[in-house]
């Protein structure tokens, strides 16, 4: 069993999780993977999406900018990003967010 494959099924189980309305419980999933793997950019937008689904914008935003700073072109994250600038409408975090 390689860690690859290892993190896939850890990192479905919080999709699914997520996906089920069940934030909390898919929290748990992604740290795992993070705890093995703190910079693996998909779980860490992941994450950051459950945080804003629980409403802990600022955790999200750390989550998202750690993994744009890993991968600066990730389209997920910048997506993800763009998302939580709209949802919370901060325009001084949003003038400075890099694309």
């Amino acid at each position: 069993f390689t860690f690859y494959a290892y993190y896939c099924s850890v990192n479905n189980k919080g999709n699914i999780l997520k996906n089920l309305n069940r934030p909390e419980e898919a929290l748990a999933f992604y740290e795992k993977v993070l705890f093995e793997s703190p910079n693996n950019v998909d779980t860490l937008a992941s994450y950051g999406c459950t945080l804003v689904d629980l409403g802990r914008y600022e955790e999200a935003l750390e989550s998202y900018d750690k993994s744009l700073l890993i991968d600066p072109e990730n389209y997920n994250c910048l997506h993800n990003k763009s998302y939580y600038l709209l949802l919370v409408g901060n325009q001084n975090i949003s003038g400075n967010m890099k694309i």
